[in-house]
């Protein structure tokens, strides 16, 4: 049972690091963070 709430709490955060990403790619997060993880992803404006 542990497990499974290690995955349920893992997948939570995963989609927090993705929302964030999108958020930041969006421009709605304006942080040095928010832009070297855009940047490492690709996906920060150029």
């Amino acid at each position: 049972m542990r497990y499974k709430y290690r995955l349920i709490i893992g997948g939570i955060i995963a989609l927090a690091l993705i929302g964030g990403i999108v958020v930041g790619y969006d421009g709605a997060l304006k942080t040095t963070l928010g832009v070297i993880i855009g940047y490492l992803f690709g996906t920060a404006p150029k």
